[in-house]
């Protein structure tokens, strides 16, 4: 599981950084990585919550964070569903 979950963190920050070094100040915390691969597995911000042992609107304030953060969406909300945009997927 560890392993997957780091060639899942190494892809987030290669889609969103390719060929570039991102200054320390702007990467996004481990958190809100998990949180983001726990979203892109689930596809569903309540049953990622739950797997992250976080309320709903932690884990969907801890994207929105992500997404200004790197200055781009990384998740379309559509009710019920959930889809990953280009960057987030």
């Amino acid at each position: 599981m560890q392993a997957a979950l780091v060639a899942r963190l190494a892809a987030v920050f290669l889609c969103f950084a390719p060929g570039t070094l991102m200054a320390i100040s702007v990467l996004p915390s481990l958190r809100q990585l998990r949180y983001l691969v726990a979203v892109s597995e689930r596809l569903n911000f309540h049953d990622a919550a739950a797997d992250c042992h976080v309320t709903q609107s932690t884990l969907s304030g801890r994207i929105k964070e992500l997404e200004r953060l790197l200055e781009v969406a990384v998740v379309q909300r559509h009710t019920p569903a959930v889809r990953m945009t280009g960057a987030g997927g």
